[in-house]
């Protein structure tokens, strides 16, 4: 019987839980933990608040007098009555930067996760509820609490929840999501009923408080930068651009597009960090995840926070910190524009900005502080993680009581603190009606916190906005007499841009207040964009800013004034999508925008397209594309062939990508109407003749350009595209042929997705019959996946597992189990006689008999060192020790005994992406076995034992096929006695 552990549920777990710690000796104090700090160099890290001024934070916000709210969940990680969850307020009163006073602003909740000021008092996450406390009588206790919003879900665990409110600059509050929906109403709005919605971000207004539902799927952390553009992430996450909300993407019905969140940068796998500690991440007890350990990558990325300001140095401005509690540290990343959405990278190769070899640092939080500095919130525990996440047999041995008396607050700063003007000040201003008085729309600060506590107060008191005061700041300051230098644009351009927000939302907001404004980065213009689409529809007059945007814009330009275009119905909005669309980005979210914008207009909107010049010689493939698309979709069967065949004409001398893309696109456009091209053509007579002819014609075109090597791989991509739509299975031989390793990888991967889509099992039989053993990992993998995604396939691809042609563990185990309880007959059926046989198979059988050794020795781990040298290390490393061909096994030391056993005496159970055996016959004689690593289009590269690797020339390839066998030998266990057996696990659990 397989071990249960082994099949443990892996949960989506956040901020404060992924992790698993066990600390060797202890807490350490916060004065020692503070000196075991790995910073980047020129910076320095102290305390501002530690137990017992503050237990268990999670998060803090400052208010405009500089006192620090803090969230604090001391019942973490289980629901307790009474709720002990705490909102406290620190103040500073002896000026020495360290906040000694506490007050227990509000007690009694649940899991406080995120503080907004407002108006006097706070804005509280605290699911069910979105809080609003207020202290009325100045003993800083809150007297008056309202819940603003209820109705948020609280059915998974605490930390799965709605959390960190931001104010955008739109003057909507933001939150994410936790992973969870809701049934979100206002008590005090009765009549407006409940907004159901389902794992989503939302948002809500402070003032009406009008609830919406935003794009993202964001667990634990915020934040915007100051053009208004939101960033959030998830555990293996760690910054996703929220480029379009949901009512973008329904301006057209005809358009299917469904994205909405950019990843930032490395994600997953691919997103590394470098930790200090040891390796306690969750998923090292998750015996599914042996092969693909999560230390050395993001597993817990939470508090996502773009720093604003010069408070750590100029160069700080604008990056990214991430904050990683499972392993112990902080990764700083530098964003960048990318076309209409971003990028990033890390800052340090090798090393991150924070890091420390103390297992019970949890930084869960980041911000900025009143003096410009980094603030961050360590929830300090010896077990981070909730039980529910953990093996049953983990969670009795696992304390999760150590550290909930505990709680520390740090800050980062560079030398010195210093004011707007370059004075050093030793407390911060104080951000009073009488000094908003004193500084009117001074938001060009040079640190964030000041300006958005400024816009803040701003928005809070909209009544009393003087038109007068903003547009004199703007004239004086940031208005187009007035010459800043260089360095200063940038913030001149933050307060500006904040100032024309605020005009429209007190709706003192004229047309031509937008000329009267020097702006100079594409980031502050598009701003301008974005106001316009609020107005629009109401201020028609506004498109004329719109028509003025041109080839020589920027991308994020182009992009918002698509965006804002989408927002009215006027017809004259479609020769200037025509203008963005031939500006040549061949930027994805600025091409999805247009689209959107064209809303039910694609007949008129075609016809500018595709009689544009720039056709002739730019290469507008996706796009052309996407138009076809709605064009198929929207057309009626009455206008609808001749249309076809005059648009095709208009695009006979430009790039045969075009071409291929459009007609591709309109045969997609009319299978999605269920108006098939043949079937439609045969009920219009001799228009439909002329179209029929015309399609075989394009057939012909398509299949020779596919199989044409001189012509780039993109191009031979879309002509795919165009093929797979014409051709009947008769002509499939064009595609079958491009499964040669001589073509690019690229091809083949979209070769096997036409082939699998057309759900025909006669096609896609030879791609799990004799072409199998010829597929590259890569592509095998493709094939399975895709298999297995349609109920028409899957049971092709488990006769071939049945006929032992695929390998069985190309299915994983968690595939296998869903098999095997399908609601389809014939697949349950073969499921399980294909699988079953898994779990009573000889080697099963095996390791059965094995499992004795875990009762019956405790395992010396000293001998099992040299079962290890002696057995193990030509292919796996162990810390230091060994060849890294399999999977490092220094990740294994927290699964469970008897999921080791099993992946010993049965390697071939579960066989990881990448880890399959391969056997190559060469030109001279020669076989090889080993891990296929790379491959290109001329030559492919083998790992073998010992770590020796080897490039091969495909010209000097006979055959290439994957094996059904892990690189490791079956019966290991038979050249070991019981003892040296337990010995090997005891010394791979690092015992």
């Amino acid at each position: 019987m397989i071990p249960k552990s082994f099949f443990t549920v892996f949960g989506y777990v956040l901020w404060f839980g992924a992790g698993l710690s066990f600390a060797k000796d202890g807490p350490l104090t916060p004065e020692e933990s503070v000196t075991q700090f790995q910073l980047d160099e020129g910076l320095r890290i102290e305390i501002v608040a530690a137990e017992p001024q503050v237990i268990d934070p999670v998060a803090i916000a400052f208010d405009e007098h500089g006192r620090m709210l803090v969230a604090e969940n001391r019942g973490y990680p289980l629901d307790e009555k009474p709720a002990r969850g705490v909102v406290a307020l620190l103040e500073d009163r002896n000026e020495d930067g360290r906040y000694e006073h506490r007050t227990d602003f509000a007690t009694g909740l649940t899991f406080p996760n995120g503080l907004l000021p407002w108006k006097g008092g706070v804005i509280v996450t605290c699911a069910p509820d979105i809080l609003y406390l207020k202290d009325t009588t100045g003993d800083g206790v809150a007297d008056e609490k309202r819940v603003l919003l209820t109705g948020f879900s609280v059915a998974s665990t605490t930390q799965l929840r709605v959390s960190h409110p931001v104010l955008g600059l739109d003057g909507w509050i933001y939150l994410t999501a936790g992973l969870q929906g809701g049934e979100v109403y206002a008590p005090s709005k009765p009549e407006r009923g409940k907004v159901k919605f389902s794992k989503n971000d939302s948002r809500f207004h402070p003032e009406t408080l009008e609830f919406q539902v935003v794009s993202g799927r964001s667990q634990y952390g915020q934040t915007m930068d100051d053009f208004g553009n939101r960033f959030t992430c998830a555990n293996r996450n760690p910054i996703w651009h929220h480029v379009f909300h949901p009512w973008h993407l329904k301006r057209n019905p005809d358009f299917p597009f469904t994205e909405a969140t950019q990843i930032v940068g490395d994600a997953q796998g691919d997103a590394k960090v470098f930790p200090l500690s040891q390796d306690t991440t969750t998923a090292g007890y998750h015996a599914r995840l042996m092969g693909t350990p999560h230390a050395g990558s993001f597993t817990s990325a939470c508090a996502t926070y773009l720093f604003r300001g010069y408070g750590l140095g100029t160069h700080f401005d604008e990056d990214v910190f991430i904050c990683e509690p499972a392993q112990n540290l902080v990764q700083r990343q530098k964003l960048f524009r990318n076309g209409a959405s971003f990028d990033s990278k890390r800052v340090s190769e090798k090393r991150d900005f924070l890091a420390t070899d103390d297992s019970w640092s949890r930084m869960v939080y980041a911000t900025q502080g009143p003096e410009g500095g980094l603030y961050l919130v360590d929830f300090y525990r010896k077990t981070l993680d909730h039980p529910q996440y953990l093996p049953e047999e983990m969670r009795a041995g696992s304390d999760f009581q150590s550290g909930r008396d505990c709680g520390r607050i740090y800050r980062i700063v560079q030398g010195e603190y210093f004011s707007d003007s370059g004075v050093r000040m030793a407390t911060p201003p104080k951000m009073t009606r009488a000094f908003l008085k004193e500084n009117p729309f001074s938001m060009g600060g040079v640190f964030g916190w000041l300006r958005d506590t400024e816009f803040r107060l701003q928005m809070e008191a909209l009544d009393s906005l003087m038109r007068e005061d903003v547009m004199g700041a703007l004239t004086n300051r940031y208005g187009l007499g007035h010459r800043n230098p260089i360095p200063a644009r940038r913030n001149v351009e933050r307060g500006a841009i904040r100032a024309l927000w605020l005009l429209h939302a007190a709706d003192k907001l004229e047309p031509g207040d937008f000329d009267k404004v020097r702006l100079f980065s594409p980031e502050a213009k598009e701003q301008v964009a974005r106001i316009i689409e609020q107005r629009i529809a109401d201020e028609p007059g506004l498109i004329r800013y719109l028509a003025r945007l041109n080839k020589e814009s920027s991308v994020p330009e182009r992009f918002s004034g698509a965006l804002a275009l989408g927002a009215t119905k006027l017809p004259e909005r479609l020769p200037i999508l025509a203008e963005l669309a031939m500006a040549g980005d061949n930027d994805k979210w600025t091409d999805a925008a247009i689209m959107l914008a064209v809303q039910s207009d694609a007949a008129g909107f075609a016809e500018l397209i595709l009689t544009r010049p720039e056709l002739q010689y730019t290469e507008r493939g996706r796009f052309l594309g996407w138009l076809g698309n709605v064009v198929g979709k929207s057309f009626s069967d009455e206008n609808l062939m001749a249309r076809i065949v005059n648009d095709l004409s208009k695009l006979e001398m430009g790039p045969p990508e075009n071409r291929a893309a459009f007609l591709a696109g309109v045969l997609e456009g009319l299978e999605r109407s269920r108006r098939p091209m043949r079937q439609l053509a045969s009920k219009h007579g001799n228009e439909g003749a002329a179209l029929l002819e015309l399609m075989d014609d394009e057939l012909k075109k398509a299949g020779k350009l596919v199989a044409d090597r001189s012509k780039s791989e993109e191009l031979r991509i879309q002509a795919l595209g165009l093929f797979e739509k014409l051709a009947d299975t008769k002509q499939t031989g064009v595609m079958v042929a491009m499964l040669n390793e001589k073509e690019p990888l690229a091809l083949r991967l979209a070769v096997i997705d036409a082939l699998v889509a057309t759900g025909s099992k006669e096609l896609v039989a030879p791609l799990v019959g004799q072409l199998w053993r010829g597929f590259s990992a890569d592509v095998a993998r493709r094939v399975v996946d895709r298999m297995l995604a349609r109920g028409s396939t899957t049971p092709v691809l488990l006769e071939s597992i049945r006929d032992g042609v695929v390998q069985h563990w190309m299915v994983d185990a968690n595939r296998r189990g869903r098999l095997m309880t399908s609601r389809d007959k014939k697949i349950n059926k073969l499921a399980r006689e294909v699988f079953g046989a898994l779990e009573s198979g000889d080697r099963m059988a095996a390791y059965e008999k094995a499992k004795v050794v875990l009762k019956k020795h405790k395992g010396d781990a000293a001998k099992g060192r040299e079962v290890f040298r002696r057995a193990c290390m030509s292919c796996h490393k162990y810390g230091e020790e060994g060849v890294l061909v399999g999977p490092d096994l220094t990740g294994v030391r927290n699964q469970p005994a008897d999921a080791l056993l099993l992946h010993i005496v049965v390697p071939d159970y579960e066989v990881y992406p990448g880890y399959a055996s391969y056997e190559v016959e060469t030109n001279d004689d020669r076989v090889l076995s080993g891990l296929l690593t790379a491959e290109t289009d001329s030559s492919i590269r083998l790992k073998m034992a010992q770590g020796i690797e080897e490039t091969i020339s495909r010209n000097d390839i006979l055959s290439i096929r994957s094996t059904s066998l892990s690189l490791m030998p079956q019966g290991l266990e038979q050249t070991m006695s019981e003892e040296e057996l337990a010995g090997l696990i005891a010394f791979l659990k690092g015992q």
